[in-house]
C-alpha cells in the first residue's frame, strides 16, 4: 500500500510540474493543525487520580477549576513533569506519536493569598506531538523495484499555554461553614508547529487568548462540588515559513513564469471546548470518592465528528496526617459519525481506559507528588500507552 501511494503521488507532481511549467499557480493556504487525539496531552493527572473539579495538585492550576486555588492559604509554587511512551501505531499503521517537549514540565503554577482573594500564575502543555510517518522507500520510474533510498516524514506540534487567574471565597454560604468559591483565568495559549518531509520543511507560529470560569460548592468538610468551562477559540492566522518551496506574492500573476502565489494563509484548528462538573465525597474519615465528567466538544473541529463525554473516578485513603494513596479510572475516547469503514476504525481504536496509582507525601511545607497511569481492559490499539508524573509544591 505504501509502495502504490509514494509512486502516485510522485507521478502527480511529475504530472503537476509539467503542466505548469509556463503559468503561475494561486494558492490559498490552509493548514490543519492538531489532528491526532493522542496528542491532546491529559493535563490532569495527580496523585488524587484524574480529578480536577474539586481539588488538584499545585502545580496543574492552568488545566483544573480556577475555583480551587482557594484551597491555599500561604504562598505556593509547583513544577511538575510528565512522560509518555510511544504510541506506535497511533493512526492505521504508519504514523506513530511521542511526545515532542520532552525537556520541559509539564506545568508550572504560583499562588498567593490575598484575604478571601487567591491569585494565580501558571503553565501547562495542552497539546504535544510528534508523529511521523515511514520511513517508506523512494520508487521511481526508471526503478520501480525501489531506489533503495528511504524517506520519513516528521511533524512536530505543541500548544502551550500561560496563564493568570484569581478566586474568591463566600464564607458561610446559604449555610454555616459552607463555602462557596469563584474563580476565572485568562490563558495565552501559543501554536507552534514545525515539519519536514519531501527536501522541505514548514514552521508555523500563532496565538490567541481563551478564558475558563469555575465555581466550586463546599458542604461543611465532607462534600465538594465543582463545575467549570474551558474556552479556547480557533487559532485563525499566524506566521507562516517555508523551507524548499518560495511562495512570494506578486502584483501581476500573468507576467510571471513558474512562480508560486499566495493570496492568504490561514490556519485550521483549535483546541476543543470543555466542560467538567465533579463532585468529592468523604465517606469515612481518611476516604475520600471522586467523580468527574467532562464534555468534550470535538464537534467544533470537525463536522463528521460528534461530542464525547470523558468519565473518571477514584478513591483516595489518607494514612495519617502526610501520606495518601489513591486508584482512579479514566475512560476516554473519539467518536466519528460512524457512517463508513475508516470512521468505524477511528471510533474503535482511538477508545481508551486507564488506570492510575497515586500517592502524596507531605513533609513540612513540601509536597511530593507521584501518578503512573496505564491503558487497560477494552482499549483501541491507538490509545495503549503508559504515563508517569512527578510533581513537586512548596508552601512558603
Amino acid at each position: 500500500m505504501i509502495k502504490k501511494h509514494v509512486f502516485i503521488n510522485l507521478t502527480l507532481l511529475i504530472m503537476f510540474t509539467h503542466l505548469h511549467s509556463q503559468t503561475a499557480i494561486v494558492l490559498d493556504i490552509t493548514i490543519p493543525i492538531t489532528p491526532l487525539t493522542q496528542g491532546y496531552v491529559i493535563e490532569s493527572i495527580n496523585g488524587r487520580g484524574f480529578s480536577q473539579c474539586t481539588g488538584n495538585h499545585i502545580s496543574n492550576i492552568s488545566s483544573s477549576n480556577p475555583a480551587s486555588i482557594s484551597d491555599y492559604k500561604r504562598p505556593s509554587f509547583g513544577i511538575s513533569y510528565q512522560r509518555e511512551s510511544v504510541v506506535n501505531p497511533a493512526i492505521w499503521n504508519d504514523i506513530k506519536h511521542q511526545r515532542n517537549q520532552k525537556n520541559i514540565p509539564q506545568s508550572i503554577g504560583f499562588l498567593l493569598p490575598i484575604n478571601q482573594y487567591v491569585l494565580g500564575f501558571g503553565f501547562s502543555q495542552r497539546y504535544d506531538s510528534k508523529h511521523t510517518f515511514g520511513p517508506f522507500e523512494i520508487f521511481t520510474f526508471d526503478d520501480p523495484d525501489g531506489t533503495g533510498e528511504y524517506l520519513s516524514i516528521s511533524k512536530e506540534e505543541s500548544v502551550n499555554s500561560y496563564s493568570g487567574m484569581v478566586s474568591y471565597s463566600f464564607e458561610n454560604f446559604l449555610k454555616d461553614n459552607n463555602t462557596m468559591n469563584l474563580g476565572i483565568q485568562v490563558h495565552y495559549n501559543t501554536l507552534r508547529i514545525n515539519s519536514h518531509g519531501f527536501s522541505s520543511g514548514m514552521k508555523v507560529k500563532a496565538s490567541n487568548f481563551g478564558w475558563t470560569a469555575g465555581a466550586r460548592y463546599n458542604l461543611s468538610d465532607k462534600t465538594q462540588i465543582g463545575a467549570y468551562y474551558e474556552r479556547i477559540p480557533k487559532f485563525k492566522n499566524g506566521e507562516v515559513e517555508f523551507d524548499g518551496i518560495t511562495l512570494t506574492p506578486l502584483e501581476n500573476p500573468e507576467d510571471s513564469t513558474m512562480a508560486f502565489i499566495y493570496e492568504d494563509v490561514s490556519i485550521s484548528g483549535e483546541i476543543p471546548d470543555r466542560f467538567h462538573v465533579g463532585i468529592s465525597n468523604r465517606i469515612f474519615k481518611s476516604t475520600i470518592i471522586t467523580l468527574d465528567l467532562t464534555n468534550v466538544y470535538w464537534k467544533q473541529l470537525s463536522s463528521t465528528s460528534k461530542n464525547f463525554v470523558d468519565v473518571s473516578g477514584g478513591i483516595i485513603q489518607k494514612i495519617g496526617d502526610q501520606l495518601s494513596l489513591s486508584l482512579s479510572f479514566l475512560s476516554t475516547g473519539r467518536h466519528f459519525n460512524n457512517e463508513n469503514y475508516f470512521q468505524s476504525e477511528l471510533n474503535k481504536n482511538l477508545k481508551g481506559f486507564f488506570l492510575l496509582g497515586g500517592v502524596n507525601l507531605k513533609i513540612h511545607s513540601l509536597d511530593i507528588d507521584l501518578a503512573y497511569a496505564a491503558s487497560a481492559f477494552n482499549t483501541g490499539d491507538w490509545r495503549k500507552q503508559k504515563l508517569g508524573k512527578i510533581s513537586l509544591g512548596y508552601a512558603f
